[in-house]
């Protein structure tokens, strides 16, 4: 299934029309079939008697394309999950001690953590992979580039933890 130059600006037109009501309505979570009755109402997809059957073939369309982060909702979605995994698995290395900066901290000394965080990490990208775990999870592959700012986004985690570190040190 190609997309032509037609289905690329119907789903543009598509994509302003679903920013423009999460806005108004400011609300997150919404699926193809909570938006199928609005767009429909403004003849941006034809409506059916299948509850919206065309606009999920559309949309399947797009994601066999590479073309569903034209829809914001969905790419930002796994883009957040994302960033997420990584804070957590930062945040976890942090948590092998209080007091001491994480940096001072052997990784020797919980080997278990580097295990399960590297799993943890491994089974979400290859999550992103698999067609079954992309449906089940609503999620994508990502650009090395979006890998590259959700990583940047996510280094902050370990530097608020070392200045909070510091400064409980020093009030002892």
């Amino acid at each position: 299934m190609e997309i032509n130059h037609e289905d690329f600006q119907k789903a543009r037109r598509i994509s302003r029309e679903v920013q423009r009501y999460l806005e108004e309505i400011n609300e997150d979570g919404l699926r193809s079939t909570d938006i199928y009755p609005i767009l429909a109402k403004k003849g941006l997809i034809e409506k059916d008697r299948h509850n919206g059957l065309h606009f999920r073939r559309f949309l399947r369309k797009l994601k066999d394309n590479d073309l569903l982060k034209l829809i914001p909702q969905c790419h930002a979605r796994n883009l957040i999950l994302l960033l997420m995994v990584f804070m957590q698995n930062f945040h976890a290395f942090n948590c092998r001690s209080e007091r001491v900066s994480a940096f001072k901290v052997p990784i020797k000394r919980n080997i278990i953590l580097v295990f399960g965080v590297f799993a943890a990490q491994a089974l979400h990208i290859l999550s992103m992979q698999i067609p079954f775990m992309q449906n089940m999870l609503r999620i994508e592959p990502v650009t090395f580039n979006e890998w590259f700012y959700i990583l940047a986004l996510a280094v902050p985690m370990i530097l608020a933890m070392e200045v909070f570190k510091y400064f409980r040190r020093s009030k002892t």
